[in-house]
């Protein structure tokens, strides 16, 4: 691409750091990604979530080119939404025939499971704890698991607030710079084809 502004580089915003002064498109892309992604760095923080670090490890966004477009796509563990959303108890008692019924985490939400979630997906954390990941299972399956929605609140504030704005007003000043430096760059060339050289008697 011929525009000096693009400066399209393929990056990857895993701990990036913010550009103060942006100037070109990948720039203020990129600051909206690091914004994001430290924004759920801190969430998880903040909202207490221990996993086996596996969900902060995959946080990421990067930003790239492909063909004529900029694209900034988030990565994250699949299960993410899980304990942004939270999971749906199914009840019922501890044990058949037993009137000691299950304490429910939640009882809304998108997420409900039958039987609880694949061994798999549980395994490493229960090791961590020293839990049976079967019982584990059982005990989201019947209580779920409460929403902590360290995503949500990161989407909003950076869709929605003062992030937001920030992006955008900095889209506008990138936008302005380049028409500024196009129409200076187009009457400085024309000045040198029309205007007598040196060279020309």
């Amino acid at each position: 691409m011929a525009n000096d502004w693009l400066e399209i580089k393929n990056i990857e915003t895993v701990d990036a750091t913010r550009v103060s002064d942006p100037s070109t498109l990948n720039d203020v892309l990129g600051n909206l990604a690091a914004d994001l992604v430290r924004c759920l760095h801190e969430n998880l923080k903040k909202h207490d979530i221990e996993d086996t670090g596996e969900l902060g490890k995959s946080i990421k966004m990067p930003v790239k080119l492909f063909g004529s477009i900029l694209t900034a796509t988030l990565h994250l563990e699949d299960y993410f939404d899980y304990v942004n959303k939270g999971v749906k108890g199914i009840g019922g008692n501890r044990k058949t025939g037993s009137k000691d019924a299950w304490e429910l985490r939640n009882t809304i939400g998108n997420y409900q499971f039958k039987r609880g979630p694949k061994v798999s997906m549980i395994k490493k954390w229960a090791e961590k704890r020293g839990l049976n990941a079967y019982a584990v299972r059982t005990s989201i399956a019947h209580r779920g698991l409460k929403s902590r929605p360290f995503y949500d609140e990161c989407i909003d504030q950076s869709f929605k607030g003062d992030l937001w704005d920030r992006f955008k007003n900095q889209i506008r000043v990138v936008s302005a710079k380049n028409i500024t430096r196009q129409l200076k760059s187009s009457i400085v060339s024309k000045e040198k084809v029309q205007g007598m050289g040196p060279h020309q008697k």
